[in-house]
């Protein structure tokens, strides 16, 4: 092997900070519904929209999704089994998955034997197969549906129209639930939303240093709690200590794997199935610095879109501009966010 310069290596110690909020996330979704919390199945975006319901959990699909994915041969099973309900190869093989752990009857069952049913399915349309198994879902268990249309321009119709959609949304889980929406908890959480999706823009821009200090492996993991509690007071408390414990691994040069001899970009989904083929180009200095679903779960500013130039979104709503005193000044602030 050519004698590359060798960077100091380090664990990160807010690494079983990370830990401790999925386990706890993963806890939360058989004790919401004992506590009086809402139970919400889906993908969910504006988790702050969510949080004007008070306090709740979100299921996720199968929270065994990532256990399966170190099971091949269970994971064939579930495939088989949404295969044989019609649910063939022209369904992500993601939402197979999970679509046949529902069938068999363990996607909200832990293992003290605790089954869970959602209260609603609210679902955001990234795209169309996700919509569709989110459907499936609610028709399977017999309860509610909202998906929300995410516009995928940036104009001030589609900013009216994403605003529009929430206050319906709103309307709706207060019908459906029979709960009073609660404003304040709705501009807390979606601010929660701004500050998390903007401190991980900054984490991500901190991998521009040489050597890079964290790669796809660290960053996928690290996203975790932005995915799927970002409204929440801890969740931000970890990305600005994960922030500045960024910073200060660049500035002591730090190296995610040792050498670095060229950087790539991870296109598409994670590889669940096979997370260690990640590893195979450190072995010659390969280091991925982000991906497509990385630095989607990040707020960017766009500084010139010809040059594909752009940088981490302000830090607070306010420097961009959002005052937030109202329901409608929330919304209008998530639309832009």
């Amino acid at each position: 092997m050519p004698d590359y310069q060798r960077y100091e290596t380090k664990n990160l110690e807010c690494w079983k900070w990370a830990e401790e909020l999925r386990r706890s996330h993963r806890s939360h979704i058989f004790e919401a519904q004992a506590n009086g919390e809402l139970l919400i199945h889906g993908m969910c975006y504006f988790h702050g929209v969510l949080n004007g319901m008070g306090d709740y959990a979100v299921t996720e699909y199968t929270p065994y999704f990532r256990a399966l994915m170190s099971d091949t041969k269970e994971a064939i099973k579930t495939h088989e089994v949404a295969e044989a309900r019609g649910y063939g190869a022209d369904i992500c093989s993601s939402m197979r998955c999970h679509l046949g752990a529902m069938f068999m009857g363990f996607g909200l069952v832990n293992k003290e034997g605790v089954r869970v049913k959602p209260d609603f399915v609210f679902q955001g349309l990234p795209c169309t197969t996700l919509a569709k198994t989110s459907q499936i879902y609610a028709d399977y268990w017999n309860i509610p549906y909202f998906t929300m249309d995410i516009p995928f321009q940036d104009t001030q119709a589609s900013l009216d129209y994403l605003v529009a959609e929430l206050q319906e949304a709103i309307e709706w889980m207060e019908k459906t639930t029979g709960r009073e929406f609660d404003d304040e908890r709705l501009i807390h959480g979606a601010r929660n939303e701004w500050l998390g999706l903007s401190l991980f823009a900054q984490i991500l821009e901190q991998c521009r240093a040489v050597p890079a200090t964290l790669d796809a492996r660290h960053l996928f993991a690290l996203q975790v709690p932005l995915v799927l509690i970002r409204q929440q007071d801890e969740v931000i408390r970890f990305y600005e200590t994960l922030l500045d414990e960024t910073k200060e691994r660049v500035r002591q040069g730090i190296s995610a794997r040792g050498y670095e001899t060229a950087r790539f970009i991870h296109g598409g989904f994670p590889p669940m199935f096979y997370m260690g083929i990640l590893r195979y180009p450190s072995q010659f200095g390969g280091v991925y610095v982000g991906g497509d679903l990385i630095h989607i779960y990040a707020s960017w500013k766009t500084l010139d879109m010809k040059n594909h130039d752009w940088e981490a979104a302000p830090a607070t709503p306010e420097e961009a501009g959002h005052t937030l005193r109202t329901r409608e000044d929330a919304l209008r602030m998530l639309a832009d966010l």
